[in-house]
C-alpha cells in the first residue's frame, strides 16, 4: 500500500489513476484541488484518500460541483472538506469505510455532500467527539453492500438533509443514526433503510426510515398529542423530546400447536 504524500495544491486536466494506494494531504495551510479549472465541473479519483491538514481551518478546498471519487477508504485525522464561495457545492463519493481518528474540525462543511458508493460492506467508525463532524446532505446510494455504524452517528446541521436510495444502514442501540431537530429524511424503499435503531431529535411530525430483513418499513409520528397540541419540550431542560425507533420484522400469527387442547 504505497502512499503519496501531498503537501501542496493539486491542479489536474487528464486523469490521475490512483490504482491501490493512498493519498495523503498534510499541507501546514489551505489546500485547493482543481480539476479541470473553476469554470469546468470534474472528478478526481482515489484509492484511500486521508486528510491531516493542520492548518488554522484545515481547508481541503474544492471547486464548485467538482466531484471526489474515493474508491476505498477515506479517513480524516485532521483538517476538512470544504467549498468556498457562497451557494457553490461539491460532492465527496466514498466507496469504502469512513473513518475519523481524532477529534479534529468538520471533516465536511454544509456545502460537501457525501455520498456512500460502491457494492462492498461499509463501516463507519468515528472518534469520540466527531460523530457530527459531516455537516452536508448525506446520500445512500449503492450497488451493492450494507453500511454498519461502528460509532454513532449524528447528523444534526440545521436543515440537513439525509435520503436513502439504495444501500441499508445497520445500527445498533450504542452505535446509532441520530438526526437533529430540523433534519428531514427522503427516500427509502426495501433496500434502503435503517435496520436497527434511529433517534430523532424534536417535536415536529416524523418518519423514521426503518426496515428490516428485506422490507422498508417506515415509523411516523406525528409531533402532535391525542388532543392535537404540540409534543412539549423536557420541562426540566426545556430541549426538545428525543424518540428512538426500531422495526422488527416477526411473523403476527404464532402457529396454534398441534398437541395443545383446543381453547
Amino acid at each position: 500500500n504505497n502512499i503519496l504524500t501531498i503537501p501542496t495544491d493539486i491542479t489536474t486536466i487528464g486523469t490521475f489513476i490512483p490504482n491501490t494506494g493512498t493519498v495523503l494531504l498534510n499541507g501546514t495551510a489551505a489546500q485547493v484541488i482543481s480539476i479541470n479549472g473553476a469554470l469546468t465541473p470534474g472528478t478526481l479519483n482515489f484509492y484511500n484518500l486521508t486528510l491531516n491538514n493542520t492548518s488554522a481551518n484545515g481547508n481541503i478546498n474544492l471547486e464548485n460541483l467538482d466531484i471526489i471519487n474515493v474508491a476505498n477508504n477515506f479517513s480524516v485525522t485532521d483538517g476538512r472538506i470544504n467549498v468556498p464561495g457562497g451557494g457553490n457545492t461539491a460532492t465527496l463519493q466514498v466507496g469504502g469505510n469512513l473513518t475519523t481518528t481524532t477529534a479534529a474540525a468538520d471533516a465536511t462543511t454544509t456545502a460537501v455532500n457525501l455520498t456512500f458508493t460502491g457494492s462492498n460492506a461499509q463501516t463507519v467508525s468515528l472518534f469520540a467527539g466527531t460523530q457530527s463532524h459531516f455537516n452536508g446532505p448525506v446520500l445512500f446510494n449503492k450497488s451493492g453492500g450494507d453500511i454498519t455504524l461502528a460509532s454513532q452517528f449524528d447528523l444534526n446541521q440545521a436543515a440537513q438533509t439525509v435520503t436513502f436510495t439504495s444501500g441499508v444502514v445497520n445500527t445498533t442501540a450504542a452505535n446509532v443514526l441520530s438526526l437533529g431537530a430540523t433534519t428531514t429524511v427522503s427516500g427509502g424503499n426495501n433496500s434502503s433503510y435503517v435496520n436497527g435503531f434511529v433517534r430523532k431529535t424534536g417535536n415536529v411530525a416524523f418518519t423514521f426510515p426503518t426496515g428490516n430483513s428485506g422490507f422498508y418499513a417506515p415509523i411516523h409520528m406525528a409531533g402532535t398529542t391525542a388532543f392535537g397540541g404540540v409534543l412539549p419540550n423536557n420541562p426540566t431542560t426545556g430541549n426538545a423530546p428525543t424518540y428512538q425507533a426500531q422495526y422488527l420484522r416477526s411473523n403476527p400469527q404464532v402457529p396454534f400447536p398441534n398437541n395443545a387442547p383446543q381453547p
